[in-house]
């Protein structure tokens, strides 16, 4: 489907399968308001944020020539639009190396991020309804970087199975 047929269809999606599309961006999810289900595993996404319109740049501060200036912008979330009652994603193996932008993605109880290149897990503090987290096959080196997960006091499983702190024999009672 191309994004102006989403755009203009009468059907209103909550489960959507978009894997295996060779996906780049998430601009044009903004169309897409009632999904529950979403998935976007085996693509090419390397990033849940989106930079502001030009238009958008006057609202942030200026650059020294007075003009705005791109690099002083707070981007966006590309999933924001459709995160009102979004409950299931799926971003595994994509080329991810973050996870901010899940900010808005409030009622999510299912996340995958495995087989990314994530090294930090970040911006997952507000998912206070995620009980399944897979991290599985990332960049995550330290016991550290999951710090901002003892937040999240719903989460019940969480999969971190090839991830290089795992490597530890006593990386069970460290994390625990």
């Amino acid at each position: 489907l191309r994004p102006l047929e989403l755009h203009r269809s009468p059907v209103t999606l909550t489960h959507l399968d978009l894997s295996n599309n060779r996906i780049q961006s998430l601009a044009e999810l903004r169309h897409l308001r009632h999904l529950v289900s979403l998935n976007l595993s085996n693509n090419h996404i390397t990033t849940l944020l989106v930079q502001p319109s030009p238009l958008s740049l006057s609202m942030y501060p200026s650059g020294p020539s007075g003009t705005p200036d791109a690099e002083h912008s707070t981007p966006d979330s590309a999933l924001e639009a459709c995160s009102r009652g979004l409950r299931r994603l799926d971003l595994s193996s994509n080329r991810l190396g973050s996870l901010r932008g899940l900010w808005p993605c409030r009622m999510l109880e299912r996340l995958s991020v495995r087989r990314n290149k994530i090294w930090q897990v970040e911006d997952l503090e507000p998912l206070q309804r995620l009980v399944w987290l897979d991290l599985g096959h990332n960049s995550l080196a330290s016991p550290l970087s999951l710090r901002p997960l003892s937040l999240n006091t719903s989460l019940v499983d969480l999969v971190l199975e090839g991830n290089p702190l795992t490597n530890s024999p006593s990386h069970r009672a460290t994390l625990i």
